[in-house]
């Protein structure tokens, strides 16, 4: 995967862009964008795929000088002629996307507007991805992404720590699996519910514990910092252990070890 430490991309995880990367089923079609800032996250898309277009769909309100960021941005990353830039969604009909990604304005009111602008637009084997399903400003994301979940036949596969990956029921096991799979290649840490004896923050679990949502298991990814996840998909060295390092590991109670490893881990 080409990955580009850079500003346009400041707020998009690695996880999250290689997994909507290879979880794109048609090596030719559409994505569309909805909210692009800087094009971080579609600019990433279409430098990893190369047979792919996209619609970027931005009114960017009273935000000029980071629409002229996101067109240099294409310049640079030489993406521009894939690219078409609409202000809103009314005038696109008669068009299907491979992916919708949803990151635009957050109250409760747009972000239903968008993933049902989403569905209707959704092609066979599409995706939907809502970012910052869980940001602690906006609960009017996962309200809204609930609510067009159970009256629809949208389902969630796969969940990060900042993005929900939803797509057709009928669909819904050829992109668990697939989503599966690619994340045990990567050995990206995940889990898919809680089995009796399973961890949370230290306290094993008593029981079973379900994951699915409308009946359908749901793939969850386990948070880590940016520079763990690109450390996990080899974009990043691993940092040697120091001496100190390795000496506190023989010294220390294993206790100490899992108290320190979990706050490194919520950096």
């Amino acid at each position: 995967m080409f990955w580009q430490n850079d500003e346009k991309s400041k707020w998009l995880d690695p996880f999250d862009l290689f997994l909507s990367i290879n979880l794109l089923i048609e090596s030719v079609g559409e994505i569309c964008e909805i909210g692009v800032y800087k094009g971080g996250f579609l600019i990433g898309v279409l430098q990893n795929r190369a047979g792919i277009k996209g619609l970027a769909i931005d009114p960017y309100p009273r935000q000029g000088d980071i629409r002229e960021s996101f067109i240099q941005n294409l310049r640079i990353s030489q993406t521009a002629h894939r690219v078409e830039l609409l202000a809103d969604y009314s005038l696109v009909t008669q068009r299907s996307f491979d992916l919708v990604h949803i990151d635009g304005e957050h109250s409760e009111r747009a972000v239903l507007e968008d993933i049902r602008f989403a569905r209707t637009h959704l092609a066979d084997r599409g995706i939907i991805v809502v970012d910052d399903i869980w940001h602690p400003l906006f609960p009017g994301v996962v309200s809204a992404t609930m609510k067009v979940v159970h009256e629809s036949d949208l389902v969630p596969f796969l969940i990060t720590r900042n993005k929900m990956f939803l797509c057709k029921t009928n669909d819904y096991s050829l992109h668990y699996f697939q989503a599966l799979a690619l994340i045990k290649k990567a050995q990206i840490p995940h889990s898919c519910g809680l089995m009796e004896g399973d961890e949370v923050d230290g306290v094993p679990s008593s029981y079973d514990q379900s994951s699915a949502i409308k009946g359908h298991d749901t793939i969850l990814v386990h948070h880590k910092t940016k520079y763990d996840q690109l450390v996990i998909l080899g974009l990043a060295a691993k940092p040697k252990q120091s001496a100190f390092k390795r000496i506190a590991r023989l010294l220390l109670p294993q206790a100490a070890l899992l108290i320190h490893k979990k706050i490194v881990n919520r950096s």
